[in-house]
C-alpha cells in the first residue's frame, strides 16, 4: 500500500470512530442532529429510530422505529413524503418540536415536524426527545 493510500485509510477510519463516538445513545438534544446513518437505541434495547427504506434498493428514506434486534418497523414519521437519498437528518428545535430535514440541492427543506408546542414560554428548560422502551 503506499502512503497515500494510507493516510486516506487512516483519514477514514478516523472519520468512521469520530462518528460513532458521537452517535447519541436513547436522547435527541437541540445541539445535535440525528443523521441518516445514526441511530438512537432505547435504554434497554428494545426500539431503534433512525432512517431507514423499503428495501434495499430504495432511495426513499423514512424516519421510522423498529424492534432493535428483530428490524420489523413499527411506526413511520414521513411516511407520505420520504426523504430523497440519503441526506435526512432529525432534530430538535429549541422549543421542543422534531423536524425531519432533507438536505438536497444544499438547501435545507423541513419535510415533517410532530407539531410539538410552538409558544413554549419557559426560559429555564432545554428540551430533549427521549425513546422509551414503551
Amino acid at each position: 500500500m503506499r502512503n497515500d493510500e494510507l493516510i486516506v485509510l487512516f483519514i477514514l477510519l478516523s472519520a468512521t470512530a469520530s462518528v460513532a463516538a458521537a452517535t447519541p445513545g436513547d436522547r435527541l438534544k437541540i445541539s445535535r442532529p440525528l443523521y441518516d446513518g445514526e441511530t438512537l437505541v432505547s435504554a434497554g434495547g428494545t426500539f431503534e429510530l433512525g432512517f431507514c427504506s423499503p428495501d434495499s434498493n430504495s432511495t426513499k428514506r423514512y424516519l421510522g422505529i423498529w424492534y432493535h434486534k428483530a428490524r420489523d418497523v413499527v411506526w413511520v414519521a414521513n411516511g407520505r413524503k420520504p426523504v430523497a437519498g440519503f441526506l435526512g437528518s432529525l432534530a430538535l428545535t429549541p422549543n421542543g418540536t422534531l423536524i425531519i430535514i432533507d438536505r438536497k440541492n444544499s438547501t435545507d427543506v423541513i419535510i415533517w415536524n410532530s407539531s410539538g408546542p410552538s409558544n413554549s414560554t419557559a426560559t429555564d428548560t432545554i428540551p430533549i426527545a427521549q425513546l422509551l422502551e414503551t
